[in-house]
């Protein structure tokens, strides 16, 4: 609030130039505030007073003084913004509209529009505020209230030396005085309900004496590593209401916050590339902390043991090694998503890197690579293919070099119906069965069920799942038990396209392959099996028909429309089962773990 003789000369300056001095943006749209200011109390015009409106930004003000009646009239430089629009002058307190003290309080007001102002007559009140040492206290905070009202007709600071000089509207006040986590209702009350009324008058002022604040709440103590060495550059950092508490440990170990009563987990961010940062309690994760109670009016002791950080080294190369620069590996607590905070790291024009200040502890550690895809160590898409490796304190992990992933990423789970995890289901790009083994870009599920692909070409794929053994009936992307409905699987260009699969039970066809007259055929087929009307080869697990009476066995059938071909390679001999082509030919439906039998006539030849 500006002082009695800075509102003096203002006035004084205002109305020698003219009624009214309007600061503007050039060809500003204007409107107009206007209003009266008198007495509270005889509500006789108070003719020395002057009004100033301030935009809601900060940006534009108006102000001037009041006629002969108390009259004013303000043209704002936007109409298009609310002001706060403030009256002071003479032997009152300055008072925003419409009756306010402080501005966090005060209307907005949207010109056209029209403020009246009762101003009360200006007591003054002093002190001195001491801590519970008895020294000044430089900058707390002061608030004054009518008894009854939560609203402040007061708000200000104490000096350098603690002491307190304030105008204050006359009448009763009580006083609320804060220090960061000390508070204390004048002089000495721990509550408004307790707190003493002062009285401020034309002539004598509201002297609140001395005002001694209660110690602080906080937590203090010592940190030393797991040999017993004083850790400096640890930052306890504690989030409040209203901000963060920050508090670094000194050349002793030594720390101190100020906190509010209450009960904290605190987090030792680490400063110092020796040591990681670590939760209360000892804890690498926010969930796992311990908390610390803070009591009212004390400071609890706190003391922790910080593990010696371990450190990690190695290169960074790109699919066809050379060394990759500005890419800056990041561990992580095992397989979960809580990244371990660490000093250096990023790799230089040789690819190396080097970490240091990571937890003593199973972390994982990924990296960003080509095309936007991360990796792994070693050479995996997903956290959950990736190598875990067990740091000691005080440790060095030599790395071998962590080979980026080029080209796109899939990766996924495959499990039963009843989410039980599948191992050894071959994932990929191609089914080929008959081939004897898997062919193309592909994976093999883990314990978990889980797989990953890299080096996926194009924007998307179709992808399979299925098993060498025949025990689960293959699947395609998006549940499809055969390639025609295979949905496809989008590639993007960072990260891993998700693509899990659940499997089923596979089915199983056998049959005897015999003549018109019923009797078995002794030659020998090759027996392949086809989805609907595809006119590509899906299932070529195939069965041999070896001739001597004995049925074909073909597993790992899906629940689809099948058909039947047997071929003769030696004499080039092929026929459908029930038709003369693909077309014609019967199809066949294999329940989930059922088999179907057929008895095959082959045609007269």
């Amino acid at each position: 609030m500006p002082s009695r003789a800075a509102r003096t000369l203002l006035c004084a300056a205002l109305l020698a130039g003219s009624a009214l001095g309007v600061t503007a943006p050039a060809l500003a749209a204007t409107a107009t505030l206007s209003g009266r200011v008198v007495d509270a109390v005889t509500g006789a015009p108070v003719t020395d007073a002057c009004v100033q409106a301030t935009d809601e930004n900060w940006d534009g003000t108006a102000s001037g003084c009041v006629d002969s009646d108390g009259r004013y009239s303000l043209d704002v430089p936007n109409a298009d913004l609310a002001y706060r629009v403030q009256a002071y002058g003479g032997d009152y307190v300055a008072q925003y509209a419409t009756g306010h003290y402080t501005w966090d309080h005060a209307d907005l007001l949207t010109a056209p529009g029209t403020a009246d102002f009762a101003l009360e007559r200006a007591g003054a009140m002093t002190g001195t505020l001491v801590d519970s040492d008895g020294h000044p206290v430089e900058g707390a905070t002061v608030e004054a209230f009518r008894p009854g009202s939560d609203e402040p007709v007061y708000q200000g600071t104490s000096s350098v030396d603690g002491d307190l000089t304030a105008t204050v509207p006359v009448g009763d006040l009580v006083v609320h005085v804060t220090d960061g986590t000390r508070s204390v209702w004048a002089p000495d009350a721990t509550d408004r309900e307790h707190a003493t009324t002062y009285h401020a008058t034309l002539d004598a002022g509201a002297d609140l004496g001395r005002v001694a604040l209660p110690p602080a709440s906080g937590i203090a103590g010592t940190l030393t590593d797991d040999q017993g060495q004083l850790v400096s550059d640890l930052c306890a950092t504690v989030p409040t209401s209203d901000q963060w508490i920050w508090a670094c440990s000194d050349a002793d170990g030594h720390y101190s916050a100020e906190l509010s009563p209450g009960s904290y987990t605190v987090d030792f961010q680490s400063q110092n590339p020796a040591y990681p940062s670590i939760w209360s309690g000892g804890s690498w994760t926010e969930t796992g902390a311990k908390p610390v109670t803070v009591a009212a009016a004390a400071v609890t002791a706190y003391d922790l043991v910080v593990p010696r950080g371990a450190t990690m080294t190695g290169r960074v190369v790109d699919a066809a090694g050379n060394p990759v620069a500005n890419r800056c590996p990041q561990p992580y607590l095992g397989r979960t998503q809580t990244y371990l905070p660490t000093s250096g790291g990023c790799t230089g024009a040789d690819g190396t890197y080097t970490l240091t200040g990571v937890p003593p502890t199973r972390v994982t550690l990924v990296v960003g690579g080509a095309w936007g895809n991360d990796t792994w160590a070693y050479h995996a898409a997903t956290q959950q293919r990736a190598r875990v490796f067990r740091l000691s304190p005080g440790g060095t992990t030599a790395l071998k070099d962590l080979r980026l992933i080029a080209g796109r990423v899939a990766a996924g789970r495959v499990t039963d119906a009843a989410g039980n995890p599948l191992e050894g289901v071959i994932v990929g790009t191609e089914y080929s069965p008959r081939a004897g083994g898997p062919e193309g870009n592909h994976d093999i599920t883990d314990a978990d069920g889980r797989y990953e692909l890299t080096d996926l070409s194009g924007t998307s794929t179709t992808l399979v799942a299925w098993d060498l053994q025949g025990r689960w009936a293959p699947v395609w992307s998006g549940g499809a038990p055969t390639a025609d409905g295979a949905t496809a699987v989008h590639l993007p260009k960072r990260g891993a396209a998700q693509a899990d699969f659940t499997m089923k039970p596979a089915g199983t066809l056998t049959g005897t392959v015999v003549d018109a007259s019923g009797a078995p055929v002794a030659d020998t087929f090759d027996v392949s099996v086809f989805s609907g009307k595809s006119t590509a080869v899906q299932y070529g697990a195939g069965g041999w028909y070896d001739g001597k009476g004995g049925t074909f066995s073909i597993a790992g059938m899906p629940q689809a429309p099948l058909v039947l071909r047997f071929d003769n390679w030696e004499t080039g001999e092929t026929f459908w089962y029930g038709g003369t082509d693909q077309a014609s030919a019967t199809p066949v439906t294999v329940e989930p773990g059922g088999t179907v039998h057929l008895t095959v006539t082959r045609p007269a030849h």
